[in-house]
């Protein structure tokens, strides 16, 4: 069953068949150091970074989720915010089968935030690539974060500092299809979907900064856009969070998902323009009926597994995993399932609960033949099988 952590050990990327020429590798970000003590925003940063480089096209890698990560890192006992050596990070790297690791560290000197972060391999602890940025105010730290992910993949990414009080005239961010929008929100956990806060965010060139207004507090939200892509991180009186929205081209619409540092909770964070919510036309287009198989994302980990969709309701789906958990999910998480010969997945080996590493060798319809790295194979069948889609 997923919810075996010790099943968390090991993953790797599905290629599509068109990839298989140019397989992959995989990359793990790990959290980054905090000289003045803030672990928390260490993580913030870090998974800023994460996700912007998941995002790029192109790239030679499959970016591990923190999900994933955070799994590991419960089996190894360490604490979510906690530092971590490079040694306990090389071997967290060879548990996720990542070839790469990027690990960094935020530099507080005086009102000057550093941001550094190189690109590790995880074997022979080579550095292959390193890259930096600095900031005068927190506010930017989204975008430095950002930077920095685009120089480690040889990208660049420019971008106007915001201005901090009593800072020289001339240094204000230039206005590019700025403005403020107030939203609704809601957001999903473990427990289901909830109400969530009157979110209002400023736009201001590529930097966005505002808050999430909740019965429990105000979080501070700062953050980056460019193109559709929203991400940045929050603080409030709880802890630091994440997220990354993929934004309307009005601007009315955020529709993404959140990482809460402090205790690893994470889900689906949407919000519409106005007082009312109503859930965003592009979460449902009614593409799956009951009865079709897919490949479903659990919201328990980050992992894709073969399910049937057994219900359509109020525009979400109640699939039934093939390993026989079940939950509603929005229809973004859904996919076609298309495993072929050659695909690289992980076998719940002889349904003892423990994943590893292997390719398909043959399919007959729902009998899968593996062949697994360590010499292993098995004929099994797809309902014990899990990958990780990008």
């Amino acid at each position: 069953m997923k919810r075996m952590l010790a099943a968390a050990l090991c993953m790797i990327a599905l290629l599509s068949p068109a990839s298989r020429a140019a397989e992959k590798k995989t990359l793990a970000v790990m959290g980054f150091e905090s000289t003045d003590g803030q672990a928390e925003l260490g993580v913030a940063v870090s998974e800023i970074v994460r996700s912007e480089i998941a995002a790029m096209a192109g790239i030679p890698f499959v970016v591990v989720e923190r999900a994933m990560l955070n799994a590991v890192m419960k089996e190894q006992e360490l604490s979510l915010t906690g530092l971590v050596s490079d040694s306990k990070a090389a071997q967290i790297g060879r548990l996720l089968a990542a070839e790469n690791l990027v690990m960094g560290k935020i530099v507080v000197l005086g009102n000057q935030y550093r941001v550094t972060a190189r690109i590790v391999e995880t074997e022979t602890s080579v550095v292959k690539k390193e890259a930096f940025d600095v900031v005068t105010n927190t506010d930017d730290l989204p975008q430095a974060a950002k930077a920095v992910a685009y120089r480690l993949l040889g990208k660049e990414y420019k971008y106007t500092p915001a201005v901090r009080e009593g800072a020289k005239k001339g240094t204000k961010r230039v206005e590019t299809a700025g403005g403020t929008f107030t939203y609704s929100s809601v957001y999903t956990d473990a427990r289901g979907m909830h109400a969530g806060g009157r979110i209002v965010l400023t736009y201001s060139g590529t930097g966005v900064t505002g808050y999430n207004e909740e019965p429990i507090g105000r979080a501070v939200m700062s953050g980056t856009i460019s193109g559709d892509l929203l991400s940045g991180y929050y603080k409030a009186s709880y802890g630091y969070g994440n997220y990354t929205f993929r934004v309307s081209a009005d601007r009315t619409e955020l529709v993404g998902d959140y990482y809460q540092v402090s205790n690893g909770a994470h889900g689906d964070w949407i919000a519409v323009k106005g007082e009312e919510f109503r859930l965003p036309k592009s979460l449902y287009t009614g593409k799956w009926n009951a009865g079709d198989v897919a490949l479903v994302k659990w919201s328990g980990d980050a992992y894709w597994y073969p399910a049937s969709i057994d219900a359509v309701k109020d525009d979400m789906y109640f699939v039934r995993y093939l390993d026989g958990d079940s939950e509603w999910r929005f229809e973004k998480y859904i996919r076609a399932e298309k495993l072929a010969k050659g695909d690289v997945v992980f076998g719940n080996f002889k349904g003892k609960g423990k994943y590893y590493r292997g390719r398909i060798a043959e399919r007959d319809g729902d009998n899968i033949f593996i062949k697994y790295d360590d010499g292993d194979e098995e004929r099994t069948v797809i309902g014990r099988l899990r990958i990780i889609l990008q």
